[in-house]
């Protein structure tokens, strides 16, 4: 039995979203969803390889942007790659406190902000 015949019939538009993502994640077809379905996903996933190809796609979509932010905040261009992966690392360890409340990248940049800031007043 697949996943997607385990989860039952959702009730909103989003979790018929996820739903799919969650029915496609065997394809690797990771860029058809939306932050949060990559979440959820990520939250749920089983096995390492596939929390690492979902992680990755996060990375892949903030890095740049993340980035520029924490160079923005510190003007410090040879601890920006530090700060990045500190707030990466900070993210993926505290995944599970983001309620979808928001948007997935504000709350990342929340955690950007406050590392950051926290980092110029060390």
């Amino acid at each position: 039995m697949e996943v997607c015949e385990i989860i039952q019939a959702p009730k909103t538009a989003q979790s018929w979203e996820l739903r799919a993502a969650v029915c496609a994640v065997g394809a690797r077809n990771l860029d058809a969803h939306s932050d949060e379905a990559l979440v959820f996903l990520l939250l749920n996933a089983v096995d390492q390889q596939t929390v690492d190809d979902l992680f990755s796609e996060l990375f892949r979509r903030y890095q740049v942007r993340v980035t520029r932010w924490c160079y923005r905040v510190t003007r410090d261009p040879e601890g920006v790659a530090d700060l990045v992966q500190e707030v990466f690392l900070r993210a993926f360890r505290r995944l599970s406190t983001y309620r979808g409340n928001s948007r997935f990248s504000t709350w990342l940049y929340a955690i950007t902000r406050n590392h950051c800031l926290n980092s110029l007043k060390k």
